[in-house]
């Protein structure tokens, strides 16, 4: 889109065959600050904005947030694989000094 500006993705989340809910993400290059950024939407009401670092051999995307009340860092990383990618999803309770994995998910193209 725009150009090749930036990238439209749709996405539908099941698990046992129930639908989870419906996403618009969207993905595109800040020029002045050199990054990507991702803007995230879902059926749920959810709206999520996260600022792209370029590190350890690629990109990953992070957001603050409040977990319970107490504020939590989240990181998103997609890795390419043989048959797609693999998504994951971590959390930090300590500004990114730790990481704990909350989901890995393996993706291949339909």
């Amino acid at each position: 889109m725009h150009d090749g500006c930036l990238i439209e993705e749709k996405w539908h989340f099941e698990k046992n065959g129930k639908k989870l809910f419906d996403s618009l993400m969207l993905r595109s290059w800040d020029a002045d600050a050199k990054r990507w950024m991702l803007a995230y939407a879902d059926d749920n009401g959810r709206w999520q904005i996260y600022e792209g670092r370029h590190e350890r051999g690629g990109w990953s995307f992070y957001r603050e947030r409040l977990d319970n009340g107490k504020p939590i860092v989240v990181r998103i990383t997609w890795t390419p694989n043989p048959k797609g990618y693999v998504q994951t999803i971590e959390k930090s309770e300590d500004r990114g000094v730790t990481w704990k994995q909350t989901e890995r998910i393996h993706h291949e193209p339909l």
